[in-house]
């Protein structure tokens, strides 16, 4: 994994940007030190503070301090947050801003933002949580190659990522975005199942993962 080259922030620091975080420092992307995140529940602040990385209340702070800033905040606050930043962009900033808001397009994205601001919107999903994400991006206006790397090289830490086109990522966001959503939900029938069947309860999580995996396997490469 190739070292990101880009001083790195995050505003929001639940569960998703603590995976994504957690993902580049293990990657040996960019070590937790020289990562910048926001988070006003102070509990959570003290926790990544723990862990090495710059922990602060201030969204300003963060953005002035990275080049590659990660949205990570709820959808309904993400224009709230915006606006407060913004009179810090400039064109010789040269930030990206990239977020996982879901159902934010890029256009709501730009609107909050100076003109010219480099956007990209990104859908992750939950095995995030143990470095297996399927991740898909799109970049916004502004947007350049060179940014679109940066944010797949992230991403990557994480699992795996590709670029799509906007128009696709609702569509991602129903299947990678939500989907094993629906797959922990059988894995969790076939494992009552296996209980009701009469397997040990302390069996059946094991047995229940392994086959329901190995029974997609079989049922992709299988001819009928």
């Amino acid at each position: 994994m190739a070292v990101i080259n880009a001083r790195v922030g995050f505003i929001g620091g639940g569960a998703m940007a603590s995976a994504l975080m957690g993902g580049l420092v293990k990657a040996g992307a960019a070590p937790a030190a020289q990562i910048h995140v926001a988070e006003p529940y102070k509990p959570l602040r003290e926790k990544h503070a723990s862990a090495g990385f710059r922990a602060t209340a201030s969204n300003r702070e963060v953005v002035e301090k990275s080049e590659m800033v990660w949205l990570a905040v709820k959808p309904d606050t993400i224009g709230s947050v915006l606006m407060e930043v913004s009179d810090l962009i400039t064109p010789a900033s040269r930030k990206v801003f990239v977020s996982i808001a879901a159902g934010i397009d890029v256009e709501a994205l730009e609107s909050f933002l100076p003109a010219g601001t480099s956007v990209v919107r990104v859908m992750p999903n939950l095995p995030c949580l143990v470095g297996q994400t399927a991740a898909a991006f799109c970049r916004g206006t502004n947007a350049t190659a060179e940014d679109a790397s940066l944010v797949r090289e992230a991403l990557r830490c994480c699992g795996q990522a590709e670029e799509v086109p906007e128009k696709l990522m609702d569509a991602v966001t129903g299947l990678s975005g939500s989907g094993p959503a629906y797959g922990f939900l059988m894995i969790e029938a076939l494992a009552d199942g296996g209980v009701r069947a009469g397997l040990p309860r302390d069996v059946r999580p094991d047995l229940s993962v392994y086959l329901s995996i190995h029974g997609f396997t079989l049922t992709a490469v299988s001819p009928l």
